[in-house]
């Protein structure tokens, strides 16, 4: 079963964030979600050991960059990124703003949101959206019109108590009981890729073998499985990427 050499590979600990579908805790408390069932396949088809540690996006760049994690899941690439780890891509989400279900009547699309000034995006802080959003957010910051969240569960209670009107997030973070906000396709030209960050820190042999392991799952379906198990069939296909050409 390992895609790669034998022998001791990690610890090498795994940082994930809550978020709707991707993280979350089950009723028993324990982490659950899209992200914790790729980790533990990558874990079994390469070997290597990868324990979880639940961080908020901005400690867990600042962990890949002072070397107290390993790697990461469902990251957008950047430079910035690229700097401190690899980014290997294996999957894509359309991107939407979540905005209450009166703003939406008020404002159906991006140019009528921006043209009230009294509504305002909250952000996560350490989240990335994509070319054109980013930018959207940035003419909203310069307006004083974005506040930036810890998390996304702050950010959702922030949208309903009224203190922001709108937070952009990725599609396949949409989950269970948002029903009282509306999923905006804001910016249907561009989706998302997620990529698997990991650390330029780690041994080269234990970086190839994770590589090896995520283009296995990825070849023999393991992600598109996960994915539909989590996702449903209909949003699942608009995830694929297929096995990566390096």
């Amino acid at each position: 079963m390992l895609a790669g050499p034998a022998g001791a590979c990690g610890p090498h600990p795994v940082g994930v964030s809550d978020y709707g579908l991707l993280h979350y805790r089950d009723a028993q408390g324990q982490s659950a979600g899209l992200d914790v069932d790729l980790i533990r396949a990558l874990e079994a088809r390469s070997g290597c050991r990868l324990p979880l540690q639940v961080e908020s996006r901005a400690r867990i760049a600042d962990g890949l960059a002072r070397g107290w994690l390993g790697l990461t899941p469902s990251t957008i690439y950047g430079p910035e990124r690229a700097a401190v780890g690899e980014l290997w891509p294996y999957a894509r989400s359309p991107v939407v703003v979540l905005v209450p279900r009166a703003v939406a009547q008020r404002a159906p699309n991006r140019d009528d949101f921006t043209q009230q000034p009294a509504l305002k995006l909250v952000v996560v802080r350490g989240h990335r959206h994509g070319t054109e959003l980013d930018a959207w957010v940035g003419t909203l910051r310069g307006q004083g019109r974005v506040t930036e969240a810890s998390d996304v569960p702050t950010a959702v209670r922030l949208l309903r108590a009224g203190r922001a009107h709108g937070l952009i997030s990725v599609a396949v973070a949409v989950a269970p009981g948002m029903d009282d906000l509306e999923p905006m396709p804001w910016d249907p030209g561009e989706a998302v890729v997620g990529h698997l960050w990991v650390a330029h820190r780690l041994p080269a042999g234990d970086r190839e073998r994770l590589r090896l392991a995520l283009d296995a799952l990825l070849a023999d379906g393991t992600v598109d499985r996960l994915f539909r198990q989590h996702l449903g069939q209909t949003l699942a296909l608009r995830t694929r990427l297929g096995p990566r050409k390096l």
